[in-house]
């Protein structure tokens, strides 16, 4: 039981910290290597980027691998973000992303209020079933006893 308590436990907080995560305005000379960032693009840098990335590119999701002297920024893992809304793989090549291409730059961060929030609500729940379980286990266990409530005597 002790087992299963620790694993469940842990994927409660990993899923909690996974989903616990805001994207925050920040300038793009402010973003480090593995920093996740979103980039929303200018027209003229979604029109520039079409032969990389595809038309209708309204934002740019990825992972900075590095920050170049002129202040582009090269990004890895990404999802675009399309004019229309619907979201889609980037290219699995490294996407350098220019300077003056970059009409916003987020950075995503682990906000601690919602993450201790939602830990705290999974974990009562979590106890909550718990309890019960050992509830219902106690009164099969005497009823197979012979002794509680609905043993014939």
């Amino acid at each position: 039981m002790g087992q299963v308590v620790r694993l469940v436990a842990a994927s409660v907080w990993v899923a909690a910290a996974a989903g616990c995560h805001r994207y925050r305005p920040v300038t793009a000379a402010a973003v480090a290597p593995r920093d996740e960032v979103q980039l929303q693009l200018t027209p003229e840098g979604s029109r520039g980027l079409v032969p990389v990335l595809g038309p209708g590119v309204q934002m740019v999701e990825g992972v900075v691998r590095e920050r170049q002297g002129d202040g582009a920024l090269v990004l890895t893992g990404t999802q675009l973000v399309l004019e229309d809304g619907d979201r889609r793989s980037g290219p699995r090549a490294p996407v350098v992303i220019a300077a003056g291409a970059i009409a916003r730059c987020d950075r995503r961060t682990l906000d601690r209020g919602r993450t201790r929030l939602t830990v705290a609500a999974i974990a009562g729940g979590f106890t909550a079933v718990v309890v019960s379980v050992l509830r219902g286990t106690r009164f099969r266990g005497q009823g197979q006893t012979g002794q509680g409530p609905g043993v014939p005597e």
